[in-house]
């Protein structure tokens, strides 16, 4: 669509045509922008049908917000960002070949490096680059000799392997790795980095070390040679010696708090913790009772994608033998559906459940239903929810069979386990376990 040169529109509104290849900082925008859209979906979605339609709500309202005007932000900043490194270059001689070596991991983090590319080129075509080219030679070199650096002070078994490859890699160009897993992630070496490739690049700046060809690694040695003979090769040789031995010390002395080794319980234990998702810490199984008397099937056979594939968690399900669905717990009625074919219960210990009277009975608009508690009851296992006409039902067409879905399983350490499966049951007895 871009290279047709045609006006692209969205709901008749025109769209700036832009390519996002490698860029960041519209993804960035828009995911502050969508943690409001996410809080208002969340109040206006009922909880039945959170699971489908939130997602499905989030991307409807982003997706234009996104194509029309966040994204094309990206592209304006980039050009931007180019225009002010071709005036500073004017302006500030020697010293913008360090600002820019020392700014380039933050600039590649928004992927507008891309954006600089067009001037280094520019600069090579007519004779040299002592620039771009130079300054991404100082920050990719001293990139690989910060994670480097890491590698050899790491107690981390994981970590000096991670940050070996990556300075490697970084050393040859590729600094994503090392940026992403290994500087930034530890948070001192990447302004070690910075320093280092800063202080390369103003030897750079005052030495005019000259590429001659688009380099921006170790390979660009070659690139030194050219018409200001060996004398530009040596000073490009020492440029990069002084961006990766600098990055290399100050990353030792700056030091960083080592990673735990991620594959140990204790570790895991902290990380779940930091990052609010720490299982419940429960020692005994949960039991949830029958909510019904009939025959168990297992969640995947229920004849409805949406509960077979658990899309609304796991649990099991009950062909029922009447027309009575009783409490599968102490707990809460959270939500009984106007239609009265579905519950929403919580147990008092935190189980939230989904009880799904029969397949498409939404359609009986509540009829043949009749409800024994209102929203918000507290109820006894065993006490009578809900009442219907099992026979009526099955003549209108509709299968009877009841979902009981778990609908929070990811809460606890080990989740659903069905008890027995193709078996009768009464209600009241044991249907499903929880750890």
């Amino acid at each position: 669509m871009i290279e047709s040169g045609d006006p692209i529109t969205l709901f008749s509104i025109p769209v700036t045509p832009t390519s996002y290849s490698y860029s960041v900082i519209p993804i960035i925008l828009m995911v502050w922008i969508m943690s409001y859209i996410v809080k208002l979906v969340d109040r206006i979605t009922p909880r039945i049908v959170k699971l489908i339609l939130h997602p499905t709500l989030v991307i409807l309202i982003s997706a234009p917000i996104a194509i029309i005007i966040v994204g094309p932000l990206g592209g304006i900043i980039g050009d931007w960002l180019a225009v002010a490194i071709d005036f500073l270059s004017a302006k500030l001689g020697f010293i913008i070949v360090g600002i820019l070596a020392a700014a380039f991991p933050f600039i590649v983090m928004t992927g507008m490096h891309h954006a600089l590319t067009p001037i280094g080129l520019n600069a090579i075509a007519n004779g040299g680059d002592t620039l771009v080219f130079v300054s991404q030679v100082c920050s990719n070199v001293a990139q690989g000799g910060a994670s480097l650096a890491v590698a050899v002070k790491s107690k981390d078994k994981d970590m000096k392997q991670l940050a070996s490859a990556s300075g490697i890699s970084a050393l040859m160009g590729i600094t994503e790795p090392a940026l992403y897993g290994v500087t930034l992630k530890l948070k001192r070496p990447v302004v070690a980095a910075a320093i280092g490739a800063g202080i390369g690049g103003i030897i750079g700046g005052l030495l005019q070390v000259t590429l001659y060809i688009a380099q921006n690694c170790l390979l660009a040695i070659p690139a030194f040679i050219g018409e200001k003979g060996m004398t530009n090769f040596f000073y490009g040789i020492l440029m990069i010696v002084v961006s990766f031995v600098a990055a290399f010390i100050l990353t030792l002395i700056f030091g960083f708090k080592d990673q735990p080794d991620s594959g140990t319980e204790d570790s895991r234990k902290t990380a779940d913790t930091a990052s609010g998702t720490e299982k419940k810490p429960l020692v005994e199984k949960i039991q949830i009772l029958s909510p019904a008397t009939g025959t168990v099937k297992d969640i995947s056979e229920v004849p409805d994608k949406t509960f077979a594939d658990k899309v609304l968690g796991d649990g099991a399900a009950v062909i029922p033998e009447e027309g009575k669905i009783y409490a599968p717990a102490d707990g809460t009625v959270v939500s009984i559906m106007d239609t009265k074919h579905g519950i929403m219960f919580q147990t008092s210990q935190g189980v939230e459940l989904l009880i799904h009277i029969g397949l498409e009975t939404v359609n009986l608009k509540g009829k043949y239903f009749t409800s024994h508690v209102e929203n918000g009851a507290q109820v006894k296992a065993g006490d009578l929810l809900v009442e219907f006409d099992l026979d009526a039902i099955k003549a209108e067409g509709y299968d009877p069979i009841t979902p009981v879905v778990v609908t929070n399983g990811d809460d606890y350490i080990r989740s659903v386990n069905m008890v027995k499966s193709n078996d009768r049951i009464e209600h009241g007895e044991c249907l499903l376990t929880i750890v």
